[in-house]
């Protein structure tokens, strides 16, 4: 009896021709000698299955799990002309010999038209209907920017003071629930002025792993026609390491699942520690998440975030973006920063560029003061930043002024910082308690 073959998340689904019924098969396996594989029997039109077993497809349909079903699909037809041994064992050879198959061999020659450039859904930050990453420590804002992106994606507004296209957004949400994606995308659109809420999906995660739901989330971007599915976050997204499997089984396992859904542009959220950070000229920043290389490999484009620590100090929210990976064109070298500002029942993000304290700071102080701060220095070795800052007049917020300051004086060789925590600042040749020029001031 023949049938249709069809790919279904990451297994297929085989509709027999003249039979009410549609067979579905997910987790398989090639072992050789065995090819396991979950069998579901649905009824046509339904959505749950009405039997679900786990089988052996070359496994003789006279004994085994294969025999089990095949009663058990006799008994439900009431003894209904249908040929049941021919349905599964066609069924059964059309999905080894696809999963075997695997894609087709395209044939490129002759005269063939170029393809057009590959395309943005926000220009510059999410390639579009490819894996894309935000990666960045703990409690940077990742998180919030995505639910923010969301909500600018669904509104049609430039996100980052960039061109966006308008669309349905999925976010699958490993970290936090319901009520958190709720009241950020309320307090964004608040902010933009967007009522009521445009059309966003969210869908709590915790406790699946991204492969168990891989056929429903599919079934929702067709349904929805979504455009952006946010995962926060991947580490969570493969289940955890156990004994027998690997970081590297994980991101692999991620690979196959975005492959195997719709057209649909991905944005991931990944952590970094600590031991994966690439120093920067100015600030640590992160090119790799934990965990396997091979989430690094298989994103096409990439953006690491870093908390400004400087402007965490005054109490402000200031995210730097450093673009680190695009595999479609130049990389961008300037980066940005954005600043999000929380108020009663609103969220705003606004674009500024990366500070650059080193420069700003001391250009705009006088002469008289930066002499001051190293006069103080001079006075008695190995003071802090807080100390010469209490030291100089005693006012609050100075700390950011001495310490641009003490780390230009150590770039040029005025000043000697040791490696301790809080780090300590020697004037070079010892305390003289007389008033040092700061050179260019």
């Amino acid at each position: 009896m023949k049938g249709t073959l069809s790919r279904f998340g990451l297994g297929y689904r085989y509709a027999p021709e003249g039979v009410p019924i549609i067979l579905g098969f997910s987790r398989i396996g090639d072992r050789g000698t065995e090819f396991p594989a979950e069998l579901a029997v649905y009824n046509a039109g339904a959505r749950d299955a009405t039997i679900t077993r786990q089988v052996n497809l070359k496994a003789s349909l006279t004994q085994g799990a294969l025999a089990g079903v095949l009663k058990e699909l006799q008994e439900l037809s009431n003894g209904s002309a249908v040929d049941w041994k021919a349905v599964l064992r066609e069924a059964s050879e059309s999905v080894i010999a696809s999963h075997r198959a695997g894609h087709p061999v395209r044939v490129i020659q002759g005269e063939v038209k170029r393809p057009p450039p590959p395309s943005w859904l926000a220009q510059g930050l999410l390639l579009k209907n490819k894996p894309n990453c935000w990666l960045g420590a703990a409690s940077t804002g990742k998180s919030t920017l995505a639910k923010a992106v969301c909500a600018y994606y669904a509104s049609g507004y430039r996100f980052c003071d960039r061109e966006m296209e308008r669309g349905v957004p999925f976010y699958l949400d490993w970290e936090d629930d319901e009520d958190s994606f709720t009241r950020v995308v309320i307090d964004i659109c608040s902010s933009l002025g967007v009522r009521p809420v445009p059309l966003m999906l969210w869908r709590d995660m915790h406790g699946y792993r991204l492969r168990d739901q891989i056929e429903t989330i599919g079934e929702y971007i067709d349904r929805y026609n979504v455009g952006l599915l946010v995962l926060d976050a991947v580490a969570a997204a493969g289940g955890g390491g156990g004994e027998h499997v690997s970081w590297e089984d994980i991101a692999l396992e991620m690979e196959r699942c975005l492959g195997s859904l719709p057209l649909v542009t991905v944005l991931a959220l990944d952590h970094v520690t600590g031991e994966e950070l690439k120093l920067g000229s100015k600030a640590p920043v992160p090119i790799k998440a934990r965990g396997a290389a091979r989430k690094y490999e298989y994103l096409r484009n990439q953006w690491s975030l870093v908390t400004d620590q400087t402007a965490a100090l005054d109490g402000r929210h200031v995210v730097n973006w450093h673009h680190t990976k695009n595999n479609v064109g130049r990389k961008e070298t300037q980066g940005f920063a954005t600043e999000i500002e929380h108020r009663e029942d609103e969220i705003s993000i606004v674009v500024r560029p990366i500070e650059m304290p080193e420069a700003a700071e001391v250009q705009s102080v006088e002469a008289s003061t930066a002499d001051l701060i190293l006069a103080k220095l001079a006075e008695a070795t190995d003071q802090t930043i807080g100390e010469l800052a209490w030291r100089l007049d005693g006012k609050p917020g100075r700390e950011r002024l001495v310490r641009t300051t003490l780390d230009r004086a150590v770039r040029m060789g005025r000043a000697i910082r040791t490696a301790q925590n809080p780090s300590r600042y020697t004037l070079v040749g010892g305390p003289q308690g007389v008033l040092v020029p700061f050179p260019g001031a």
